[in-house]
């Protein structure tokens, strides 16, 4: 073991001189390929004189960000030659790729149609993004978030309506029973063919009516309206003699009240898939206009269509398990929130969460993929580090690659 002072060992210097050598050959590649490239933006450059109308008016644009691409490489280059890391190199090399793809085509002719392409189809994105606003626009115009039901709660009214319906039938038979006995006692009867109705059981019949409601998940003015016509109708059948009459008018009343008319409100699939498409359309309108220096007309349409149709997968996955859980640790002590979660959310809601997931697409997919870049990482059989690179030898073969 070497002591404090004394100079390292003969293999240490050799690898730290291998990995120097093979630094400054892959600078001189670098500066090499910056050179080439910067040999083609001026051929370019000169080329777009040849060029008229909105083309050229393209053309012009995405060469200026060509040449703040090369300036950015160029300061690169500069820092690599004053001091010289992994790191700093693997930067530089993706900004060289971005600046190779930009030039890739063979002539000025064919930048001119890609970048029309693109802006066309970035024409045609903005149209449908306006299209699908105006559509969610026209689901939601009579729409009140504040006082609206959820699809969940207007399905729970016509169960409950059936329930009510139910209570005021019997309560209506009572109180015809009721009508019949006075009439059988003023025709001198005997003895009355019916006998008078229980109200014991007719107040147990209301009081498992109210039970039965308030464990329905009705909207909450809902569930205030029934217990107020209930309060009223055990008001009845307290007096002497009962009011049967009132109480089933009550319950009548209560039945119209909780009707549901008009279209149940929007189901989730469509709120999701919708809520999504427009915020991946959003985000991508963007991403579309800042990197279509980077766009071939070939390799951008699969990509997009791709995210199309992945913007409402992730969507789907993700508020498919946020409509299973239900966060409820002491929410209401810190936020006044009681329960947390999206079972039983207004459509409204469902759909703001379907557009944040959407807006967030890219990311994911961008997640997803680095964890297959890693996974193809670990495979690789390790280099390494201390053997000196072959002769002649000036490849990246630590970074795996640079291009991103």
């Amino acid at each position: 073991m070497a002591t404090p002072g004394t100079p390292a060992p003969r293999g240490g210097r050799a690898a730290r001189g291998a990995a120097t050598g093979s630094n400054n050959a892959e600078l001189a590649l670098l500066q090499q390929k910056f050179r080439e490239q910067e040999q083609a933006y001026k051929r370019f450059f000169e080329e777009a004189r040849q060029l008229r109308g909105f083309t050229r008016l393209l053309v012009q644009a995405w060469l200026a960000e060509v040449h703040l691409m090369l300036a950015q490489l160029e300061r690169r280059i500069q820092q690599l030659a004053a001091y010289a890391s992994r790191a700093a190199m693997d930067a530089a090399w993706r900004r060289f790729w971005d600046v190779l793809t930009a030039l890739s085509p063979g002539d000025i002719q064919a930048v001119g149609r890609r970048l029309v392409v693109v802006s066309l189809f970035l024409v045609f994105q903005i149209i449908v993004g306006v299209g699908l606003l105006s559509y969610s626009v026209s689901r939601f115009r009579q729409f009140d978030p504040q006082t609206a039901l959820t699809r969940e709660q207007w399905e729970e009214r016509s169960h409950a309506r059936a329930e009510v319906r139910r209570v005021q039938m019997t309560m209506t038979r009572a109180a015809e029973e009721a009508k019949a006995v006075p009439a059988a006692a003023a025709g001198g009867a005997a003895a009355p063919a019916t006998p008078a109705p229980d109200t014991s059981l007719l107040r147990g019949e209301v009081e498992a009516l109210a039970s039965t409601l308030s464990e329905m998940r009705l909207a909450s003015r809902d569930l205030r309206l029934a217990n107020l016509s209930l309060d009223d109708v055990l008001g009845d059948l307290n007096k002497e003699p009962a009011d049967l009459a009132d109480a089933a008018k009550v319950l009548g009343e209560l039945d119209k009240a909780l009707e549901t008319p008009g279209s149940p409100p929007p189901p989730p699939i469509s709120m999701i898939v919708l809520g999504s498409l427009l915020g991946m359309i959003t985000i991508t309108i963007h991403l579309n206009w800042k990197f279509r220096s980077r766009w071939n007309t070939l390799g951008f349409i699969p990509w997009y269509l791709t995210k199309l149709v992945g913007a409402p997968v992730i969507s789907l996955a993700v508020v498919g398990l946020l409509f299973q859980v239900s966060f409820t640790a002491d929410l209401s002590t810190a936020t006044g929130i009681s329960a947390l979660g999206l079972r039983g959310a207004s459509p409204i809601l469902i759909f703001a969460v379907s557009i944040i997931t959407g807006l967030f697409s890219n990311k994911m997919f961008e997640w997803l993929r680095g964890l297959a870049d890693a996974r193809v990482a670990t495979m690789r059989p390790p280099t390494p580090e201390a053997s000196p690179p072959a002769s002649g030898d000036t490849g990246d073969s630590s970074s795996g690659g640079g291009n991103p």
